[in-house]
């Protein structure tokens, strides 16, 4: 849940991923010129080599027990 409240300051292990990369810079450019981030990295990623082992914001949700966080199905 920390890593998803995009005014933390923390690390994380995680990474947010997008399938735009023009939304990343626009979303990286805006942090950047709004104080709130200075040190965004932007990778891209080759979904078929990580496919394994990628998982998502809401699976990680539920497996730790936020259910407050999930959409109702």
């Amino acid at each position: 849940i920390q890593h998803l409240n995009w005014t933390t300051r923390s690390e994380s292990p995680y990474i947010s991923t997008s399938f735009s990369f023009a939304w990343a810079i626009w979303e990286a450019i805006r942090r950047y010129h709004g104080n709130v981030k200075h040190d965004v990295e932007i990778a891209v990623i080759d979904a078929r080599a990580v496919a394994d082992r990628a998982t998502t914001a809401v699976e990680q949700l539920m497996k730790a027990g936020h259910k407050e966080y999930v959409p109702a199905s």
